[in-house]
């Protein structure tokens, strides 16, 4: 019995934890957003959306970009065709599957998101230096926790 209450506690416990996690995720996912769309280099906020995807996808397809962007193939191919257009994505057969193409960042894309994350980067350092040196570690041991949770 005295078992099945300690795992009731340490249920309780997780669930807990993953509430903080669910309220507090948007609100910095949103910060995040604002600070990068501020600084998107005269992108359309698809495109901006876009370019990260494509960052973070390593091969990623327009398939992958339609799906995350909620968009109809047709209508990711036009964002994409214009992300080409500008030379930031380049479009490539993929090895695995010749009919499906693969997306990645041209040099100037990747600079351009560089930049982009840089800046953010910068203003979020702002943000987190009103916090003391041993907060900022805390907040450093939570998010090499999560990455191995959800980043295996």
């Amino acid at each position: 019995m005295q078992q099945l209450h300690t795992a009731i506690k340490a249920l309780a416990r997780s669930g807990d934890c993953a509430q903080r996690v669910l309220s507090t995720v948007p609100a910095l996912m949103c910060f995040l957003r604002g600070q990068m769309r501020r600084n998107r280099q005269g992108l359309s906020v698809p495109q901006f959306r876009a370019l990260v995807i494509v960052n973070f996808l390593s091969e990623a397809t327009l398939s992958d970009l339609a799906e995350h962007l909620g968009l109809s193939l047709p209508a990711a191919s036009r964002l994409v065709g214009s992300l080409v257009n500008r030379g930031l994505v380049i479009r490539r057969p993929r090895l695995d599957n010749r009919r499906c193409l693969s997306l990645s960042l041209t040099a100037r894309g990747r600079g351009a998101f560089r930049a982009l994350h840089e800046r953010t980067r910068r203003v979020l350092a702002g943000r987190l230096a009103s916090l003391s040196h041993e907060q900022r570690r805390q907040v450093s041991g939570v998010m090499d926790m999560l990455t191995r949770l959800f980043l295996r």
